[in-house]
Formats: structure tokens, sequence, C-alpha cells
């Protein structure tokens, strides 16, 4: 069993996540709500899953289990709208939907995706979350947050090559025979509980050698690199780096861990289980 410390991180990370109060803000416009609102509800449900797993060290009262999601990802010592305006400068994004909490004073947000010099907003790239944060005692937006779900996520294609479907139906109904990948079960909660993730992290300090910028703690691996999936953050635990801090990797162990197919012991170590057995299924080795 893994102790708490050596999970602490992604405890908290997911304690965080399970008792934070998400209010929609209509940032999305024509947006089903109750999609959204069952969204919320299954990343939430997923994150209590993932808490009681990582402060027990067992899914389903099974170590075993635990291991086969938590270990292919972690190391055991890991624990656009109106108001998305084009800043003056003309680089780059920000959210205007923010008010210091001080005086109301407007406090614009900056958005690290989209491409001004092409006049694509951050929407254009897929979802996204913005994250307020203290500049001195007349800026302050901390603890507020905003999240866009773009619009393949939710109304996603119905050719799609993905099992949409959401957690509870999942897990009561079983596993699609075309699905049995964790890469491709991606209900609508996976991105709310991604965005929810950066979220909860935070943002760094600024940094003085990039003009002060700040970043997610919880953020999408390297710039260059950018770690997206259940075999890219697997891929990256085989050479030994980190994953405590990607979003995509602690929402993949989240998942392996709710996903316990009709109640019983789900084992997701190579990331796709036989659909008979929910035994580990082999996956031939990844090649760059």
């Amino acid at each position: 069993m893994l102790s708490i410390s050596k999970t602490a991180y992604l405890f908290c990370i997911l304690f965080t996540t399970v008792y934070s109060v998400v209010l929609p803000s209509g940032c999305n416009q024509g947006n089903e709500p109750q999609d959204i609102d069952n969204a919320i509800q299954d990343a939430v449900e997923l994150a209590r899953a993932a808490l009681a797993a990582l402060t027990s060290g067992k899914v389903n009262g099974n170590e075993n289990v635990f291991k086969g999601a938590y270990n292919p990802l972690f190391a055991p010592e890991d624990r656009l709208e109106d108001h998305v305006v084009l800043h003056r400068s003309n680089r780059y994004w920000v959210d205007k939907d923010y008010a210091s909490k001080p005086n109301a004073k407007p406090m614009p947000i900056p958005i690290g995706v989209g491409d001004p010099a092409k006049g694509l907003k951050p929407g254009a790239f897929g979802s996204y979350a913005t994250l307020g944060y203290k500049f001195n005692d007349e800026y302050d937006t901390e603890g507020h947050g905003h999240i866009y779900i773009a619009e393949n996520r939710r109304r996603p294609p119905t050719n799609t090559f993905r099992d949409v479907r959401r957690y509870p139906d999942i897990v009561r109904d079983g596993l699609d025979p075309r699905f049995t990948a964790l890469e491709n079960i991606k209900p609508l909660a996976q991105t709310m509980l991604h965005e929810l993730i950066h979220v909860a992290g935070g943002l760094t300090d600024p940094d003085p050698n990039r003009k002060n910028k700040r970043d997610f703690k919880i953020n999408d691996g390297p710039s260059n690199d950018k770690t997206y999936g259940w075999m890219k953050c697997n891929k990256r635990r085989k050479t030994r780096k980190p994953n405590i801090h990607i979003a995509d990797c602690i929402t993949f162990l989240a998942q392996a861990i709710y996903l316990q197919i009709g109640g019983k012991d789900t084992y997701w170590t190579t990331g796709e289980v036989d659909i008979n057995t929910l035994r580990p299924k082999h996956i031939p080795r990844q090649t760059s």
C-alpha cells in the first residue's frame, strides 16, 4: 500500500477538485446545460473515486487493481466569447471577464493559447482554462477561474472514434468492444476534470526572466512536446520523466481508478483491457 505522504500532491489536487465550487459563467454559447451539468457531476465523481483510492492504495479493496491504474503513469515517490479579446499589444488574447476583488476594477487575464496573427481565438484550439491571481493589493482575482469547453467536446461528431458515454453508463453497461483502451474513452467529464485540475493546481510565481509571466503549476507538459493521452503519459513514465505536474496524466489516473466495469476488478496496467476478463490487454510498444 502506498503511503499518503508519497501521494500527498495528487491527493491535494484531487481533494481541491472534489470540493471546489463550480459555477457556470456563460463562457460557452449555444451549449446544452444538462450535458455540462452531467460532465461536472461525473468529473467530481471521478475525483472522489481517485481520492479514495489514493488514500487507501486500493481499488475495490484490491491493491493490485490500484497499482494497475497508478504504476503505468506515476512513480511511487510522486505522489471564447465577447470577454475574450486581443490585448492592446496585438500579441496575445486576454479574458477580460475578471474583476479585482477589493474594488471591482477590471483585471484582464492573459490566455496562453490562440494565434492572434491568424485571428484564431483560443477556443479554436480546444478546451482551456484561465485562472486569476493576486498582482498586488489593488489588483487581486485570486480564487477565480474560467473554463471553456470546446465545441467538438460539447457536441462530438456522430462519427467520432471514441466512447463518449458518461462514466457511470460505461461502468454500468460495460465497455464498447470498439473502445477498450483508455485512450479511446473520452466522455465530456474527462475534459472537464482535466481543466479543473489545471485550475485546482494554481499558478506559478511570476518569472522575472519572462516579464513576470505565470504558468499553470499543473500543465500539459513541455511546450515543444505536449503530453496528452494515456500512451504519452505511460511513455514518459517508462523513461523516468515525472508526470506529477501534467493534467492529462492525473486525469487518466482518475479515469483508470473509476472505470471498474460492472463493479469488477478492472486492470488498466497496459492502458487497454480484455473486454471479457477485464485483465490487461497487450499493446505493442509505442514508437516515436
